[in-house]
């Protein structure tokens, strides 16, 4: 509801409208954390910084100027100078177990070099000879000693290290063909032919403009002296003939695509999965999947498989994500993952799994994004204006600084070795950000890694008889400490790892903890034995998950069980407010704590380890698909109205005369509100004294919170800013309405918007008012006659050893009576949790031994819907 009045001075203002809405949005702010120092600047010699590599000793930069310098990481000097390209060194790769660092230039080669000797090994020379143009991306894939590389002539190609292989068996040496390579001859020239279109201007967007001051092929020496150099001088040693000369190795004519792109191809990167490992296809270890990025505003989706009997058909081409934000300049992967920085200052993100936009992010309109580097999901976005900017996991951003005084063209992250003189003890996750620019220098900025979620652990908190404090004797649990893991300890480790995701669906902040808790439930369903995928709807809401356990097969048709139920969780509200952390499982005196463990990520997990655990003994008999979305909560009050609401009058209703009106007493005053509502039965009458003598309650009270409607004022805001002696110009109320069968959603809408408005203009107010209805959820009622109801029934009381009560509860599941009429199946709904846990409130908890026994229930009533039961 929203009023709002205009006054003439000097009179006092009233207030001018308030609004009647049923959810409210809570504020999201990311803590910042305090920019990363700068520890230390390197300068190249008048040549811009194009390109990054580091090892444990060394890091490597590749400049506009044909060469590379190698600055030694413990001193922070140059120890010498990679000399043998004639162009730009525009990208730089280390592979660590094999000590080599890979550079492409625009000279159109590939030069492979020893970083254990400072030597150079190889020259690699694309398919086309030099009319690829400039070499402008390449990665290496250590699990399949394969290199990867863009080109500007639009081609994607690759080379395979491995001894034996096709390309090394056509690379052999003439002397020994368990060698790779032919000897470069002395005073070998092979001459880059200019290039009409290539070697013209206008330069490739976003990137420098390539050097090319001699159009030969050089040996290569091992470092080189710069005149005028700062003390201490440019180490020079010169070469020996001793220094062994590269050898040349050649792209098989089998080993490109020669239009992979319709543009230059700019960037390429292993794609990653959700664990941080390369991408592997189920089943084989000789397929990976990379991604490469163009000019033409497309990111390219690629699988390749060595040693492929089809030639042909070694590279594949999977799926094309369009950017629309001009040509793609860096790209990377990461945790299931893709992520784009584009021109005109977008970064795009892709979810691997499902192929879907998640998210843009407008790092700097219109200026280019020229380089990203990630850590533990934290992402650092480096632009062409000189500014790196940082991202948490839900992108948000979380940091922004002025990093050179021209555009940062590269960036890496890599383990630090001069932490401890920052007074950082020196351990992973102190990292240095290396970031060059074209102002020719170098920076080193100490990063730190961002805190871990904690996973794959219970804490089981002392024994205490009274509240939750903070204790000093805490046991840390690992599930995989155990010398024999039971299925029990199987589900309270998944729980473990399931609530640390803070999957709040009403706070954006979140956004990217729901995607991650979807992606890590697929694959928990997954290792489960269920089919499972992630299914995207409406564009900025959170993926389903949807799990499909498929029963033994048999000759008689198989029942279909749908599971319902959510990963999303409401806000844990104030840390201070809960006594244990609110996203680390904990067990205290027979309960489990954290949020969601309730309401509905153990319950959901129960289902999923009932049903894996018949599969293991080939005796599900049923086909059970488990649909879990995230949107559940999405405009949830803190305290489940339809479970509270209608037992007790508010006070709140007496604090405005509108609201007052709408009751009297418990009851609800709008007209011809009770005219539908079902009469009670005389088995809920029963239930309800068998309650009320175990419970010391009257029965009416169980009554009026199960069978009858309710209206619940949830908060009024208005737009003093809390300042006493100031008159707010707007109020807003927030109101929730409990329906119950055979009540009609549609006419009670119209018979509170008639109601409200009828009241309102019975006060003679100069003010307006407005309605909105915001959500709206029909009631639902257990068909109790049904087989199903009745197995479920036996299943209860044979776990149990006593026979339910069948009650009635309130709370919105808006999606279980769509689903009935949809499928036109009923639904049965057994809770796991007590009224004691508090859901939706802090400190939310399960009882170990009901969800425990609540999995065996769900078990049993798998077992009891088999086929093979009924005969």
């Amino acid at each position: 509801m929203a009023c709002s009045l205009v006054t003439p001075p000097p009179t006092p203002p009233f207030p001018s409208w308030s609004q009647l809405e049923l959810s409210a949005d809570e504020p999201n702010q990311s803590p910042q954390a305090p920019l990363p120092p700068l520890t230390h600047t390197l300068h190249h010699k008048e040549t811009s910084v194009l390109s990054l590599a580091a090892d444990e000793r060394w890091i490597f930069s590749g400049s506009q100027g044909m060469h590379i310098y190698v600055w030694d990481r413990d001193t922070f000097q140059v120890d010498r100078l990679l000399e043998g390209h004639t162009g730009s060194v525009l990208c730089l790769e280390v592979s660590v177990e094999r000590k080599w660092l890979f550079s492409a230039s625009g000279d159109s080669t590939i030069r492979i070099w020893s970083t254990s000797t400072l030597t150079p090994i190889y020259v690699l020379t694309p398919y086309a000879d030099y009319n690829s143009g400039d070499i402008f991306s390449l990665t290496y894939s250590p699990s399949i000693k394969t290199l990867f590389f863009g080109c500007q002539n639009t081609s994607l190609q690759w080379f395979d290290f491995t001894p034996g292989s096709k390309d090394f068996i056509a690379n052999a040496s003439k002397e020994n063909p368990h060698e790779l390579g032919q000897l470069m001859p002395p005073n070998y020239q092979a001459s880059r032919k200019p290039h009409k279109f290539f070697d013209s201007e206008p330069q490739p967007a976003g990137r420098p403009a390539t050097s090319r001051p001699s159009p030969l092929i050089t040996p290569s020496t091992s470092s080189k002296h710069l005149p005028g150099s700062a003390s201490p001088p440019w180490p020079e040693s010169p070469k020996s003939d001793l220094d062994p000369e590269p050898k040349v190795l050649a792209v098989p004519p089998d080993n490109w695509i020669p239009s992979a792109h319709h543009g230059y191809i700019y960037c390429i990167a292993l794609v990653y999965a959700v664990d941080t490992q390369p991408f592997a296809v189920p089943g084989s270890q000789k397929t990976v999947q990379l991604v490469s990025g163009s000019g033409d505003e497309d990111v390219k989706l690629w699988s390749y498989t060595a040693n492929s009997s089809d030639n042909t058909a070694n590279m594949q081409h999977l799926h094309t994500f369009h950017s629309n934000s001009g040509a793609v300049l860096s790209i990377l992967s990461s945790h299931g993952t893709i992520i784009a920085g584009c021109q005109d200052g977008h970064v795009k993100i892709w979810d691997l799994e499902t192929k879907t936009l998640v998210r843009t992010i407008i790092a700097h309109e219109g200026v280019d994004i020229l380089s990203l580097s990630a850590v533990d999901r934290e992402l650092y976005v480096c632009s062409a204006n000189g500014c790196i900017q940082r991202f948490s996991c839900s992108f948000d951003l979380g940091g922004c600084w002025k990093a050179h005084s021209g555009a940062t063209l590269s960036s890496i992250i890599i383990p630090s070795r001069k932490a401890s003189k920052l007074g950082v003890d020196a351990h992973s996750d102190s990292l240095d950000l290396v970031t060059g620019a074209s102002d020719n220098k170098l920076k080193v900025w100490a990063v730190q890694r961002p805190p871990k979620r904690t996973t794959g652990h219970l804490q089981m908190a002392s024994n205490r008889s009274d509240t939750l404090q903070p204790s000093t004797s805490v046991k840390t649990i690992h599930a995989y400490d155990a010398d024999e893991i039971t299925p029990n300890d199987t589900m309270i480790h998944a729980l473990s790892q399931f609530t640390s995701f803070p999957s709040v669906s009403t706070q954006s902040l979140h956004a990217e903890d729901c995607r991650q808790a979807a992606i890590w439930l697929k694959k928990c369903l997954t290792q489960f034995g269920a089919e499972s995928q992630l299914i995207y709807g409406v564009e900025g809401k959170n993926p389903v998950v949807l799990g499909n356990f498929r029963g033994t097969e048999s000759k008689t048709r198989k029942p279909r069980i749908l599971f319902y139920g959510h990963y999303d969780v409401i806000a844990s509200g104030a840390a201070s407010g809960w006594d244990t952390e609110p996203f680390v499982l904990t067990g205290l005196n027979g309960y489990l704590y954290g949020r969601g463990v309730s309401d509905n990520k153990g319950p959901t997990l129960a289902v999923a380890c009932a049903a894996s655990e018949l599969l293991a003994r080939r005796a599900l008999d049923v086909d059970l698909v488990m649909l879990i979305e995230g949107e559940e909560e999405a405009g949830s009050p803190d305290v489940h109205s339809g479970v509270d609401g209608g037992a007790a009058t508010e006070p709140m209703m007496d604090m405005v005369k509108l609201l007052a009106k709408l009751s009297e007493g418990s009851q609800i005053a709008i007209p011809a509100f009770y005219d539908n509502v079902r009469a009670r039965s005389k088995e809920e009458d029963d239930t309800f004294k068998v309650l009320a003598d175990i419970t010391g309650r009257t029965p009416q009270s169980f009554s009026a919170r199960w069978t009858e409607p309710s209206l619940s004022v949830h908060s009024i805001n208005d737009s003093g800013l809390g300042n006493s002696t100031i008159i707010p110009g707007r109020v807003r109320a927030k109101i929730s309405l409990r329906i119950v069968p055979d009540q009609d959603p549609p006419t009670i809408i119209d018979s509170l918007s008639t109601c409200v408005k009828s009241i309102f203009a019975g006060l003679h107010s100069p003010n307006s008012l407005e309605i909105h209805i915001d959500r709206t959820a029909d009631w639902w009622i257990g068909n109790l006659d049904h087989p199903l109801f009745k197995a479920l029934d036996r299943a209860i009381e044979e776990e149990w050893g006593v026979k339910p009560l069948r009650i009635r509860e309130g709370g919105s599941i808006p999606s279980i009576p769509w689903l009935e009429k949809e499928f036109g199946c009923p639904a049965v709904h057994l809770p796991m949790g007590q009224s004691s846990d508090h859901a939706h409130l802090r400190n939310e908890r399960i009882s170990l031994n009901n969800l425990r026994k609540g999995k065996a229930v769900v078990s049993r009533f798998f077992e009891q819907m088999s086929p093979r039961a009924a005969l």
